[in-house]
């Protein structure tokens, strides 16, 4: 059993990282369109921004791998502090540009970092689904409380105000994560010298990865999942209005989707330590793909609501189940590195997803686009299937 002090300490620190990226989420648009009307240029800052993320994660991940997660952290949420300030004072549009360099660092430290540190500590566990859902659970609300709470300071006090806020938050961060958690483990200058000699170069950590078939099945099914994540914020909000033709009834089944996965995500966790996360993968593949086909298919509120929550389901056990696999499968001495490659393949497939959902509306319509959409779960479960019985499950010996 885990230490419960430390594991309140992560739960804490990671769903306040959560919480403090929430705060900026409803407003950011909405701030940088007070500088320009343009809408090409309010969305290449979300793409900078972006690049900036795909770019860094993989090298910020591989310095936690070599000089300490809680380091890494630390200098992550200083930048977090000064993004905050800094756009805060921004005279222009393009001033932002530069902003979000110091934003991809602190988004970095407090997103795959404290990932790959949370996944350290539960490793030796046996259990670590159930806690892994403890904390999804956690920042679920986290998320949730950050973005309201960001949304009424903006509205209320400005939006200078809510990057003030942001800038507290990440100093509080700070400060908790220096008082709370445990110290880097500190290397003889001996066992530092081997660690920098042995590190992989990038083609060497791509070749790790194809090289274990537990992270060929995970790439087979997290890029399904990584694609609708990307187009979801813009493809379900259309759909939803085209069937209700009620803005309202959009936020509606945001909420209960938010409030199905804050009950269940606990319960996802457990589900995972009694059934290994390949299995939950694959059944939670299962179900996105007939929720995703309901979904696509069903052409009333009723429907889409009723489909929507069953939909929350396979999300829900994507979390704890992918954590779980990533734990067991990665090495910590490069897992900040993989983390952060991950992080990066997700950035780049939430950026590309909205553009190529575009050009599909264009060509075939909304609800045959949103179609195509959730058929890649189907895809990545026959391919993950395939995977797992060829290459991972081990054969029961014939007596």
């Amino acid at each position: 059993m885990p230490n419960l002090k430390t594991l309140l300490a992560i739960g804490t620190i990671s769903s306040l990282g959560v919480f403090v990226g929430s705060i900026i989420a409803p407003i950011e648009a909405r701030y940088i369109q007070s500088f320009t009307e343009n809408p090409v240029l309010i969305g290449s800052v979300f793409g900078v921004g972006s690049i900036f993320f795909a770019l860094l994660s993989y090298w910020i991940g591989r310095l936690s791998d070599s000089y300490g997660r809680k380091r890494v952290m630390l200098m992550g949420m200083l930048f977090g502090v000064v993004y905050a300030l800094l756009y805060s004072m921004v005279l222009n549009v393009f001033m932002i540009y530069g902003v979000k360099f110091t934003w991809a660092i602190a988004a970095i430290a407090t997103g795959p970092v404290m990932a790959a540190y949370l996944q350290d500590f539960l490793e030796p566990f046996s259990n670590k689904g159930k806690y892994f859902g403890y904390v999804y659970s956690a920042q679920s609300i986290f998320g949730s409380a950050g973005a309201l709470l960001g949304g009424y300071v903006a509205a209320a006090y400005g939006f200078g105000s809510a990057f003030y806020l942001v800038a507290l938050v990440y100093f509080l961060l700070f400060i908790l994560t220096l008082l709370l958690l445990p110290k880097d483990k500190e290397l003889s200058a001996a066992e530092h010298a081997e660690k920098k000699n042995s590190k992989k170069s990038f083609i060497q950590t791509l070749r790790y990865i194809v090289s274990k078939p537990a992270l060929i099945f995970y790439l087979c099914v997290n890029t399904s999942f990584g694609i609708n994540w990307g187009i979801k914020v813009f493809l379900w909000p259309l759909v939803i209005f085209e069937i209700a033709r009620n803005d309202l009834l959009i936020g509606a089944i945001f909420a209960t989707m938010g409030a199905v996965a804050f009950v269940l995500l606990p319960f996802a966790g457990k589900l995972v330590d009694r059934f290994g996360p390949y299995k939950i993968v694959l059944l939670q593949l299962a179900i996105l793909g007939i929720s995703g086909l309901g979904l696509a298919l069903s052409g009333s509120v009723t429907g889409f609501w009723i489909f929507a929550a069953i939909y929350t389901i396979g999300e829900v056990l994507n979390g704890p189940a992918q954590a779980v696999l990533l734990t067991e499968n990665v090495e910590s001495e490069i897992r900040g590195e993989i983390m952060g490659l991950d992080a990066a393949s997700d950035q780049i497939l939430s950026v590309l997803s909205p553009f190529i959902a575009g050009f599909l509306i264009v060509a075939f319509g909304l609800t045959t686009t949103f179609l195509l959409f959730m058929l890649l779960f189907w895809v990545s479960l026959v391919l993950g299937s395939f995977v797992y019985l060829k290459y991972v499950r081990v054969p029961k010996a014939v007596s």
